[in-house]
C-alpha cells in the first residue's frame, strides 16, 4: 500500500512538473511574441515606406501590355561593339557562377558599385541563407535526420535554383553597369541573355529615374521567381525527389523555412542578432513573391536594419558556414565523438562542457556542379503577375532570434528522439 502511494506520489510530481513546464514554455512564447510586437510598433517611427508613382507603373503597364498584344521575334542581330559587350557579360557571369560563394560575392561587389540597385544587396543576403541551407545537409544535424541520397537530392534542387538566379539575373546587373559606363541605354541586348520581355519597360524607366529602384526591385523578384518556377519548382526532377517529399514538406526540420539577416550593430560584441521571415510553403509561388518583397522592406525601409545588415555584409566573407553569424554556437570542425546522446543546446547557448555545432564551409564539403543549359522560353503571359506591385506591406515579426533558436531546439529534439527510437529497435 504505501509503495502504490509512493509510485502514485512520485508520478503525480512528474506529471506537475510537465504541466509547469508546458505552461512556462507557453509563458516564454507569449512574451517573446509581445515583445516582438512592442519592437514592430517601436520600428514603425523609423519605418520608411517603399513607394512608386502610379502613373509610372500605369506606363509600364501599357507597354507590358503592348509587348504581349505585338509580340517581337528575339533581336540576335547586333553590332561589333554590342556583340563584344554581350561576350563580356557572359564570360563574367560563367567565372562568377561557380557555386553558392562565387555567386553571393558576385551580387554584393554589383552592389558596392551601385547602391541604387537594390535587389543585389537584397539577392546577396538571400544568397547567403542558400549557402548555409546547402551546408545544413552536411552540418551537425540533418546527416543524422537524412540519408545520403535525400540530402544529395536536396542540394542539388538548392544549387540549380541558386545558379538559374543567378544566370538569369547577373547579366541584367552587369548589362546596366555597361549602359552607366557608355552612358546609352543598351537594354535591347537584354534579348541576348534570353531574359523575359517582361523585364525590358522596368529597366528602360530605371535607366531614365535611376533612383527610383522600388518597381525595379519588385520586378526582378517576380521575373526570378517565375523564372524557376517550371524550371525548378514545376521540374518533376526536383518535384518528384525532393518539394513532394514528406521531409522536405516539414520545412522546420530542414531550416528552409528561415530567411536571416543577421546584423552587427554598434554595441554588439561578437553575438548577432537576426531580422528575417519564415516561409511556410517554398513550393507557392505567390507566397514567395511575397515572402522577397517582404525581405526587400526589412532592408531598405527601417534604416538602423539596413546598416547593421550591411555592416554584417561587408565585414564578414560568406563562406557558407553558420559560424559566419552565430561562432559561440558553431564550429567549421568536426566533432571527435559521432555519438549524439546528449543534449548540447539550450535555447541559442551550448550546455557547460558541450562541443559547439558542426557547420563546414561550403567548399568543404560541396563540389561545384557544372551549369547546364535550360529552356529559353519566356514564362511572361498575361497580366495577371501585375497584382504583386500593389501590395508592399513588411512583415508584423521581423525579429528571428528566438524563432531560429527555437527551430534548432527542436531539430536536435528530433535527432535526439531518432536515436532513441533506432536504439530500442
Amino acid at each position: 500500500m504505501l509503495k502504490r502511494r509512493y509510485v502514485k506520489l512520485l508520478t503525480f510530481i512528474k506529471c506537475r512538473k510537465k504541466v509547469l513546464q508546458i505552461f512556462n514554455n507557453l509563458f516564454k512564447e507569449t512574451r517573446q511574441k509581445a515583445k516582438s510586437l512592442i519592437t514592430f510598433l517601436q520600428l514603425q517611427k523609423q519605418y520608411t515606406p517603399l513607394v512608386y508613382d502610379p502613373m509610372d507603373f500605369k506606363m509600364i503597364q501599357k507597354k507590358l501590355k503592348s509587348i504581349l498584344e505585338h509580340p517581337k521575334p528575339m533581336n540576335n542581330n547586333f553590332t561589333k561593339v554590342e556583340q563584344e559587350i554581350i561576350d563580356k557579360i557572359q564570360e563574367k557571369t560563367k567565372t562568377n557562377n561557380l557555386n553558392n560563394n562565387t555567386r553571393t560575392q558576385a551580387y554584393l561587389e554589383v552592389y558596392k558599385r551601385n547602391s541604387n540597385l537594390h535587389w543585389a544587396f537584397l539577392a546577396h543576403m538571400v544568397s547567403r541563407n542558400g549557402g548555409w541551407n546547402m551546408t545544413d545537409l552536411k552540418g551537425e544535424f540533418l546527416p543524422r535526420l537524412l540519408n545520403n541520397e535525400k540530402r544529395l537530392a536536396t542540394f542539388l534542387m538548392l544549387e540549380r535554383a541558386n545558379a538559374l538566379i543567378f544566370q538569369d539575373a547577373y547579366p541584367q546587373l552587369l548589362l546596366y553597369e555597361e549602359s552607366f559606363r557608355l552612358n546609352k541605354n543598351l537594354f535591347h541586348l537584354l534579348d541576348a541573355f534570353h531574359i523575359s520581355k517582361f523585364m525590358r519597360p522596368f529597366w528602360d524607366f530605371f535607366w531614365s529615374n535611376q533612383q527610383q529602384s522600388t518597381l525595379l526591385t519588385i520586378a526582378l523578384i517576380i521575373n526570378e521567381q517565375n523564372y524557376i518556377e517550371k524550371r525548378v519548382v514545376l521540374n518533376p526532377k526536383y518535384k518528384e525527389k525532393v518539394l513532394d517529399k514528406f521531409y522536405f514538406k516539414t520545412q522546420s526540420i530542414l531550416q528552409l523555412n528561415q530567411v536571416l539577416f543577421p546584423m552587427i550593430t554598434s554595441h554588439q560584441n561578437d553575438k548577432k542578432d537576426l531580422v528575417g521571415v519564415t516561409v511556410q510553403n517554398f513550393s507557392n509561388l505567390k507566397e514567395r513573391i511575397e515572402v522577397g518583397k517582404k525581405l526587400y522592406t526589412i532592408l531598405f525601409c527601417y534604416p538602423d536594419y539596413y546598416q547593421a545588415i550591411k555592416t554584417f555584409s561587408t565585414q564578414v566573407p560568406h563562406t557558407g558556414s553558420r559560424v559566419d553569424y552565430c561562432p559561440e554556437l558553431f564550429s567549421k570542425k568536426k566533432s571527435a565523438s559521432s555519438n549524439y546522446s546528449m543534449q548540447k543546446i539550450i535555447g541559442c547557448k551550448l550546455k557547460k562542457g558541450a562541443e559547439p555545432l558542426f557547420s563546414p564551409e561550403l567548399t568543404e564539403i560541396w563540389s561545384n556542379v557544372p551549369f547546364q543549359s535550360t529552356t529559353q522560353e519566356d514564362w511572361f503571359m498575361d497580366l495577371s503577375i501585375l497584382k504583386h506591385f500593389k501590395k508592399i506591406k513588411p512583415p508584423i515579426t521581423l525579429e528571428m532570434t528566438h524563432n531560429y533558436c527555437q527551430a534548432l531546439n527542436k531539430i536536435e529534439l528530433a535527432v535526439m528522439a531518432e536515436k532513441m527510437l533506432f536504439e530500442d529497435h
